[in-house]
Parts: C-alpha cells; structure tokens; sequence
C-alpha cells in the first residue's frame, strides 16, 4: 500500500485571454501549490486498476462514493499510452475537499495517481515528459498543470495558454514569503464552463465572473477587504476565497477568518507560513 498526498493549488490571478482556433480558452495564470491542504490517494499495488474507490467526506462527514472521476479517466490514458507495458494499480480516493472549488483538487487527484504510476514503474524521465504531452489534451488546464508540477517538482507555476497549447514559467514569489494563505469556502459549487464563459463573453475577469456566476462569495470578499490582507481574491473559477496575511497580522486575521466562517457556514483553511516558496 502507498499512501500519497494529491495538493491543491490557488490562482493568485487568472486571465482569459480569448478563445484560440480550436475552441479553447487561452489562460494566464498563476498558480501556487499548497501541500499541507490535500486529498489522500491509497495506491495498492497488489491490484491491477479497475476502477478507482472514491470515498467523499461531505460537509456533515458522510462517506459518499463517486463515480467518472479523474483518477478514472487518467488510468484509462495510461492504458490507452502505454498497454499492458506498465502496472496500472487499483487506487482509493478519501475526497476531503469540496467538489468544483476552485482548487484544482479533482483535476490534482487525476495527475498525482498518474505521476506516482509512472514513478512505481520507474517510467524514465523522458517518458513523462511524453506522456505529459499526450494527455495533455485529454485531462484539461488543470490536470496537465498538476502532472507538470509533479514531473518538475514545481512549487509555483505561470501558465499560459490552452490545454492543446500550454506553456510553463516560473515567476517570483518573493513577495509572497513570510506570508501566511487562509482559504474559505462557503460550499456551493460553480460550473467552471459557466464562469469561463461569462468572463469570455462580457470580457471581465474570472473573480468577476465568478462573481456573476456564484454571488454567493461577494460577501466574503467584502469582509476579508476589511482585514487589509496583503492580497486576496477567488481562487479558479470559485468559490474559494484566498487572502494572505503578513506575520504581525496572522493572530488577528485567524480569528477574524474564524468568525466569518461562522458567520457564512463556510469550510476555511489555514496553510503554512511561506518562509521560503521554490
């Protein structure tokens, strides 16, 4: 039995920059990848994959299973990839964050179970790479970012692009060191198409779109304005809300975020002080 850790990541900005030939949105993003905020993978290597168990903990602790997920989808390109050259093993999902968040933790959990498949087999780093490209039109945005970020061991990625066409830089962080990220989520669920659309449609922005979509959040938002965080905004295409606080504001911004989870029935999270992002 392996067990992993499948990240989530947030958008600390997210621009649609028009649709290219194939239909797709071309994207501008930075992303950043939380470790200490996850959902857990169970890899049995003793099974060869049939079909991924997906055990979900809803808002009361239920367990719930799922079903057409993306470890699902990612091990049937792993066959369609590689046949019966590789071990594909039998994989169970504990979905510990919310469903369509904004955190990129579906998309993530398809792409760690792939990263780590290719490690067990000890796939040569070329190889990878290949089949980062291959999959990448098949798993979206998201999922190929993620499998990008495993393969390269990334802490933090710009993305530009569509999934048929995506380019990865690095950028700098240090802006962001010593700061400590908390996250609310309110636990409604926002279509990405939706929002993708609305911001494609009325040329504004994805938190405007989410906003549009789901304005469920703007109260949030409007209460983490008050606190003066350093930055703060909707991750993805929602509803998660992200701000960032220095040090010297961290024990008064942790009760605050308390309070307005309280307040609107919100999931929220801190993660790690960011003395140093790689």
């Amino acid at each position: 039995m392996l067990n992993i850790k499948s990240c989530i990541k947030i958008n600390l900005t997210l621009d649609i920059l028009g649709k290219n030939k194939y239909g797709y949105n071309n994207i501008d993003s930075k992303f950043l990848f939380l470790d200490d905020i996850y959902d857990e993978i169970i890899i049995d290597e003793s099974l060869n994959f049939r079909n991924c168990n997906v055990i979900y903990l809803d808002k009361n602790n239920c367990s719930n299973k799922i079903t057409n997920n993306s470890i699902d989808l990612i091990a049937n390109i792993l066959f369609e990839y590689f046949g019966q050259s590789i071990m594909i093993p039998q994989a169970t999902l504990l979905k510990r964050l919310p469903i369509s968040s904004g955190l990129g933790g579906g998309s993530g959990n398809g792409s760690c179970y792939a990263y780590n498949v290719l490690k067990l087999n000890e796939v040569p780093f070329d190889q990878q790479v290949n089949f980062l490209k291959y999959s990448s039109r098949k798993i979206g945005d998201d999922g190929t970012t993620f499998l990008y970020k495993y393969i390269y061991n990334k802490k933090h990625i710009r993305v530009c692009g569509s999934s048929f066409d995506l380019d990865f830089y690095d950028y700098d962080t240090s802006e962001y060191e010593g700061k400590t990220i908390f996250l609310l989520n309110n636990r409604s669920e926002t279509c990405t198409k939706d929002v993708y659309e609305t911001a494609s449609k009325y040329g504004i922005t994805m938190q405007e779109a989410s906003i549009r979509v789901n304005g469920s959040v703007t109260q949030i938002l409007n209460q983490l304005n008050k606190l003066n965080p350093y930055i703060y905004g909707i991750s993805g295409s929602g509803p998660t809300c992200f701000s960032l606080f220095e040090s010297e504001k961290l024990n008064t911004a942790r009760l605050s975020i308390a309070e307005i989870a309280h307040k609107y029935g919100c999931l929220w999270w801190e993660s790690g002080i960011m003395n140093k992002v790689m």
